[in-house]
């Protein structure tokens, strides 16, 4: 039992015992009776007994329904307030390779296709970049002939040099790049590869023969190159022979088209007479991606005889007394030529003729 007295000190455990009786009447553990004795200034004795000092309430925990949020390259580096840029990234690993074999900083033939794979990695933790932009673009130059995005870390994308025609002699460099508030990488180069021009090698130049009836004939007239095959006539007084294309066998053919696209047709000489060969070339032109030129020939037949092509004269009037036998005629007194429908009319010379004699009367 504690004893309060009206006293200074006893004010003091006065104050102390309403206290205690707050907080018991807050726990309910007095009856309200005992507090309304405790309020008065009397000299009352009160038994207190003290309170049970409760234990705080333990600290719960609470769980979200929410997703957790997926952690990107803008939201790592913006909770890091850090941006990367290209002094932070590794592209060793990224390969430039045609059918499997290594081509980075090499030279690649027009018509190969270059896979470029791989991935970035960031060398503040090891982990791909997940997202970047690439391009090709002339070494030198600053504007870009192509360029692509990649979103999901792994780089795979192709070179197809026959869409690079233009770019044949140069080299081409395989660089990325990023600008947003999670990167500021600036272009930075992963390889080169140059474009060389393609050997023409096995191509055999065809030429369009059967539109001519009776082939490379002799008929008088010279053969030339020509857009169309076709024997003189009146319109022209040459025969032509064209071109249909270029053949590889199984490889393949190009077109007509495509030849007089990339080459440039020229001709040794022209050829007329049986025995004469034409030859046709096909060069490939200053801005062609091709080396090395393709020549096709034609040998000229001679003209198939028909009796009556050719007919011989007599160069001046001859008159002989009949003897009842052949005479013979001095060569040099007959011109020998086809007749005046053939070809070309053509005349020969008379050490052509070995002997002529008259017949009958």
């Amino acid at each position: 039992m504690t004893k309060l007295k009206n006293t200074k000190k006893g004010m003091a455990k006065k104050a102390l015992s309403v206290s205690l009786v707050a907080a018991m009447l807050a726990t309910s553990n007095v009856p309200v009776w005992a507090a309304e004795d405790l309020f008065t200034d009397g000299s009352s004795d009160v038994a207190v007994e003290a309170p049970v000092a409760e234990e705080p309430a333990a600290e719960v925990e609470t769980f979200s329904s929410e997703p957790a949020e997926e952690v990107t390259d803008s939201s790592a580096l913006a909770a890091n307030n850090d941006v990367i840029t290209e002094s932070d990234i590794d592209v060793s690993g990224i390969t430039f390779k045609v059918n499997g074999t290594d081509v980075k900083g090499k030279e690649v033939t027009y018509g190969q296709t270059v896979a470029v794979a791989g991935q970035i990695i960031k060398t503040t933790d090891n982990t791909p970049l997940q997202e970047f932009e690439y391009g090709w673009r002339v070494q030198g130059e600053t504007a870009a002939i192509t360029t692509g995005k990649v979103e999901k870390g792994s780089l795979n994308v192709t070179l197809d040099t026959n869409d690079y025609a233009n770019y044949v002699g140069k080299t081409l460099e395989f660089y990325v790049f990023r600008d947003d508030n999670a990167a500021k990488i600036n272009p930075t180069v992963v390889g080169t590869v140059k474009i060389v021009d393609a050997e023409v090698v096995n191509g055999t130049l065809e030429l369009d023969l059967q539109s001519l009836s009776k082939g490379a004939v002799y008929n008088g007239h010279d053969y030339v190159y020509g857009d169309t095959s076709k024997y003189a006539d009146a319109s022209q007084n040459v025969n032509t022979i064209a071109i249909t294309g270029m053949d590889f066998g199984d490889v393949g053919k190009w077109d007509k088209n495509f030849v007089l696209q990339n080459f440039t047709i020229t001709t040794t000489q022209s050829a007329k007479n049986a025995g004469d060969k034409l030859i046709i070339t096909a060069t490939p032109k200053a801005d062609s991606p091709y080396k090395n030129s393709v020549s096709a020939e034609v040998e000229i037949k001679g003209k198939e005889w028909v009796n009556g092509d050719i007919v011989a004269d007599l160069n001046e009037s001859l008159s002989y007394q009949y003897t009842g036998d052949n005479i013979d005629v001095p060569a040099d007194k007959i011109t020998l030529k086809e007749k005046p429908d053939a070809f070309a009319n053509a005349t020969f010379s008379s050490d052509l003729i070995t002997s002529a004699e008259t017949t009958g009367k």
